[in-house]
């Protein structure tokens, strides 16, 4: 079998889904002649529209956004190599919908309200774990009978 060129093997990756160029740099540096190829490689990419980190922040953002929170997919962008402006703006982007996927994910795994003080800790860790602010937590958590017991 032949061996592909690195930009064969970029395009084949970019094929299957959408890459950060760190990424993209971190999976082809084994393959690259030397650096200057590689960066050569991706900036072409890039011109070419190819390989965008704006459209890998999207597509990571939406499939994302229905099950984990805007900490944790910031996380997830900032380890794939994402400049912190990108980070940033889709941070602001995610804020408008927070409460809403919080409840849709917290409807979606338990469905009611908690009925002891250890359910309720259970279910707040459970939304922490995935991503949502402690006070994204509180409101969708928000039942009367917890709304007494945070005034003492």
């Amino acid at each position: 079998m032949a061996t592909l060129s690195l930009k064969a093997r970029a395009v084949r990756l970019l094929a299957r889904r959408e890459y950060s160029q760190a990424e993209l740099r971190q999976k082809l540096g084994p393959h690259a002649a030397n650096p200057a190829e590689l960066e050569q490689v991706l900036a072409a990419l890039a011109a070419q529209q190819w390989q965008s980190d704006q459209r890998y922040v999207a597509q990571r953002s939406h499939t994302r956004a229905p099950r984990y929170g805007a900490r944790r997919i910031a996380f997830e962008l900032t380890q794939a190599g994402i400049a912190p402006a990108l980070v940033q703006a889709e941070l602001a982007t995610l804020a408008q919908s927070e409460i809403t996927r919080a409840r849709q994910v917290w409807l979606k795994r338990f469905g009611q309200p908690p009925a002891t003080p250890q359910e309720y800790q259970r279910h707040s860790l459970f939304l922490l774990r995935r991503g949502f602010t402690q006070d994204t937590v509180r409101r969708v958590l928000r039942t009367p009978a917890f709304d007494a017991g945070d005034e003492s």
